[in-house]
């Protein structure tokens, strides 16, 4: 059996569904992937994650200055979609008619 292989439109379509999360929930809903839990390497995901901030598909909130969520405990930053990420997304999805 092939595995899937893991892409950013996973973590686009996680933020899509949720908002300002921090990189251990997008790790954990859209991969299944815990880090505190496991001896792997997380490189791999942080990477898509960073490609997804460089093509400004995703946005990062620093919640020390402006706090979205009082529950995400020493996690600085919470990530969230923009509009390039829904309409790239968009494109990719096909249309169920």
């Amino acid at each position: 059996m092939k595995k899937k292989n893991n892409s950013i439109k996973q973590i686009l379509q996680t933020l899509s569904d949720f908002e300002f999360l921090t990189e251990n929930e997008i790790f954990e809903l859209a991969f299944g992937y815990y880090r505190n839990e496991t001896w792997e390497s997380n490189k791999k995901y942080a990477d898509m994650l960073r490609r997804g901030l460089s093509k400004k598909f995703i946005g990062r909130i620093d919640n020390r200055i402006v706090e979205c969520r009082g529950d995400i405990g020493q996690a600085r930053f919470v990530y969230v979609l923009k509009s390039e990420g829904e309409t790239f997304l968009e494109k990719q999805l096909p249309l169920n008619n």
